[in-house]
């Protein structure tokens, strides 16, 4: 399946947020994936993993990315790197935009999608306390 294509199935999973296709072999990069993703106020990534290991760049904005059961306090200049494999969902629990990036090291990566691993709707509402220490 092209990468466009998983982006659209993904776009109809998601509530409040576009991915942008920014590199993959279609558009004549072989080796990998670069994605940008806009999140609004109370939007979200469902819950999925990937075949291969993925590094998120978060630019702007604040939210909440569960690695597994565990909730990171994420906002502009986090990066993370999750394992190939590994249920990962996010949400943005601040009141403005998120935008990040997403780089995946293999050419139309596969996205699996998990049903009824985290909890529905926003489950960790971002607190200065969170924040603790990480600034």
């Amino acid at each position: 399946m092209e990468m466009q294509d998983q982006l659209n199935k993904i776009e109809q999973k998601q509530r409040l947020g576009t991915i942008r296709l920014l590199a993959a072999p279609e558009t004549g990069f072989n080796t990998g994936t670069v994605l940008e993703a806009h999140y609004e106020a109370c939007g979200h990534c469902p819950p999925h993993y990937h075949d291969c290991d993925e590094v998120l760049v978060f630019l702007e904005g604040e939210g909440t990315l569960f690695i597994g059961q565990e909730p990171r306090p994420v906002f502009a200049g986090t990066t993370v790197s999750i394992p190939a494999g590994t249920p990962h969902c996010f949400y943005n629990t601040g009141i403005g935009h998120v935008r990040m990036l997403a780089f995946l090291p293999k050419g139309n990566p596969e996205y699996v999608f998990v049903d009824g691993l985290f909890t529905s709707g926003p489950p960790v509402i971002a607190t200065e306390e969170m924040f603790a220490g990480m600034l």
